[in-house]
């Protein structure tokens, strides 16, 4: 019997060194954000003359039922003025809130497969417009 206990306990504790949890990687979750360089702009803020350009951060790929935030960022960023109209182009894809400002919320429907969300900034009737579009993915 006392033999028959240590060939037991001795399989038990092979088994546990043997299914010893290895190390994994951690996982990289970049790959499902927009990979494009922020745009660098060069401007003179007195005569609004130079390079104007914008950009859309956020998941391009993403889960249907789920909600999702995107931030715009362009020239005029930081402006008090500025306005920014977020707009869905195609897909099953809602905007939930942020209308008007550089960060918006979109609900993406149980059907999303695949769709394009748009920003454009706007600093005043005469000046800035700059738009982007994002094209998003199912996971």
């Amino acid at each position: 019997m006392k033999k028959l206990n240590q060939l037991f306990i001795g399989i038990l504790f092979i088994s546990i060194i043997s299914c010893s949890k290895e190390q994994q990687k951690p996982f990289d979750e970049s790959i499902y954000f927009d990979q494009d360089a922020n745009c660098t702009p060069v401007h003179n803020p007195a005569t609004y003359s130079g390079v104007n350009c914008c950009d859309i951060d956020g998941r391009i790929i993403v889960q249907p039922n789920e909600s999702y935030n995107y931030t715009y960022k362009g020239t005029y960023s930081n402006s008090p003025n500025l306005k920014i109209n977020w707009e869905v182009i195609s897909g099953s894809i809602t905007i939930i809130n942020g209308q008007n400002t550089s960060e918006a919320t979109f609900k993406f429907g149980a059907d999303f497969t695949t769709g394009k969300i748009s920003a454009a900034g706007k600093l005043d009737s005469n000046c800035c417009d700059c738009q982007n579009i994002l094209e998003i993915t199912k996971l």
